[in-house]
Protein backbone atom coordinates (compact mmCIF):
# COMPACT_ATOMS: atom_id res chain seq x y z
CA UNK A 1 0.00 0.00 0.00
CA UNK A 2 1.02 3.53 -0.81
CA UNK A 3 -0.01 7.07 0.41
CA UNK A 4 -0.72 9.17 -2.33
CA UNK A 5 -2.18 12.87 -2.28
CA UNK A 6 -4.35 13.06 -4.86
CA UNK A 7 -5.50 16.94 -6.04
CA UNK A 8 -8.38 17.38 -8.24
CA UNK A 9 -7.36 20.81 -10.19
CA UNK A 10 -11.01 21.77 -11.34
CA UNK A 11 -12.25 21.61 -7.95
CA UNK A 12 -8.78 22.65 -5.65
CA UNK A 13 -9.83 19.75 -3.23
CA UNK A 14 -7.24 17.03 -2.39
CA UNK A 15 -6.55 14.29 0.26
CA UNK A 16 -4.53 11.69 1.01
CA UNK A 17 -5.51 8.23 0.03
CA UNK A 18 -3.90 4.47 -0.03
CA UNK A 19 -3.29 2.59 -2.77
CA UNK A 20 -2.41 -0.65 -3.76
CA UNK A 21 0.11 0.73 -6.21
CA UNK A 22 1.07 3.99 -7.71
CA UNK A 23 -1.63 4.73 -10.84
CA UNK A 24 -0.56 5.43 -14.43
CA UNK A 25 -1.68 8.15 -16.51
CA UNK A 26 -4.66 7.60 -17.96
CA UNK A 27 -5.68 5.03 -15.68
CA UNK A 28 -9.29 5.11 -13.57
CA UNK A 29 -9.31 5.38 -10.12
CA UNK A 30 -12.03 5.68 -7.93
CA UNK A 31 -12.26 7.63 -4.44
CA UNK A 32 -15.65 6.92 -2.85
CA UNK A 33 -18.17 6.22 -5.17
CA UNK A 34 -17.10 8.78 -8.07
CA UNK A 35 -14.33 7.50 -10.88
CA UNK A 36 -11.17 9.95 -11.68
CA UNK A 37 -8.78 9.68 -14.67
CA UNK A 38 -5.94 10.03 -13.42
CA UNK A 39 -3.85 13.41 -15.48
CA UNK A 40 -0.61 13.71 -14.40
CA UNK A 41 1.84 11.29 -11.54
CA UNK A 42 4.36 13.70 -10.01
CA UNK A 43 7.09 12.66 -7.63
CA UNK A 44 7.82 15.75 -5.07
CA UNK A 45 10.68 16.20 -2.82
CA UNK A 46 8.90 17.97 -0.36
CA UNK A 47 9.50 20.85 2.17
CA UNK A 48 10.61 19.82 6.03
CA UNK A 49 9.43 23.64 7.06
CA UNK A 50 6.25 23.53 6.07
CA UNK A 51 5.90 19.85 7.34
CA UNK A 52 5.41 18.14 3.88
CA UNK A 53 6.85 14.62 3.84
CA UNK A 54 10.62 14.42 2.53
CA UNK A 55 9.37 13.01 -0.59
CA UNK A 56 6.09 11.80 -1.58
CA UNK A 57 4.00 10.67 -4.77
CA UNK A 58 1.06 13.23 -5.70
CA UNK A 59 -1.34 11.66 -8.58
CA UNK A 60 -3.52 15.15 -10.70
CA UNK A 61 -7.34 13.82 -11.46
CA UNK A 62 -10.53 15.15 -13.32
CA UNK A 63 -13.74 13.38 -13.20
CA UNK A 64 -14.28 10.91 -15.78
Amino acid sequence: MVNIRVENRKTGTSGIYFFSQVPRIGESVRIGTTAYRVKDVQHVAGDPTDNIPPAFTQILVEAG
